[in-house]
C-alpha cells in the first residue's frame, strides 16, 4: 500500500462534497473492502454529510438478484 496523508483526504473529500452534492438524505453503498482507499471517499462522504453509509459483502456483489434487492432495500441513491 501506498502512504496517504491526512491532509490529502481532506482535500479529496472537501472537493467531491462540492461536485457530488452528498447530503443527508443520501443512502451511500459502499461495495469495496474497507481496507481499500478508494473506500475512503464513501465513509468520510456519508459521515460529514450525515447520509447513511450500506457496507456491502462479497455474496451481495456475486448476485446480482441480492445487489438488486439491497439497493432497493436500502434506497440507495450512490452507489460505489
Amino acid at each position: 500500500g501506498v502512504m496517504i496523508r491526512h491532509k490529502s483526504v481532506v482535500n479529496l473529500i472537501r472537493s467531491e462534497l462540492s461536485v457530488l452534492q452528498f447530503s443527508h438524505q443520501d443512502h451511500i453503498y459502499a461495495s469495496l473492502s474497507i481496507a481499500f482507499d478508494a473506500t475512503q471517499e464513501c465513509i468520510w462522504n456519508s459521515f460529514l454529510v450525515g447520509a447513511t453509509l450500506v457496507l456491502g459483502t462479497q455474496n451481495e456483489l456475486q448476485s446480482g438478484e441480492d445487489l438488486v434487492h439491497i439497493l432497493k432495500k436500502h434506497q440507495i441513491t450512490y452507489l460505489q
